[in-house]
């Protein structure tokens, strides 16, 4: 789990730079936006790495649970994107 979250954070990274290009596109500066779901993701996935009082085996599905919600954000709104850019 760790080396995949580790993946995606390259690929997150990697992205950043089209994705920005699109929104700015868009006529939307992404310096002044703030996602508060991705937010509340990363935090409910730090919560449960910090877990004591559940096995381990709650927490990894807990944790693989939150991560497959952000990886999915994630394609939603790169999915979106590419629906908006087809405009531009």
């Amino acid at each position: 789990m760790q080396k995949m979250l580790v993946n995606y954070v390259k690929f997150c990274c990697a992205n950043e730079k089209q994705v920005s290009n699109i929104l700015r596109n868009l006529e939307i500066n992404p310096g002044n936006t703030t996602d508060s779901i991705v937010r509340e993701i990363t935090e409910n996935l730090h919560e449960i790495t910090t877990l004591k009082d559940c096995s381990n085996e709650v927490r990894e599905l807990g944790f693989t649970m939150s991560f497959n919600r952000l990886v999915s954000y994630h394609a939603a709104n790169i999915a979106n994107l590419d629906y908006q850019g087809r405009d531009i």
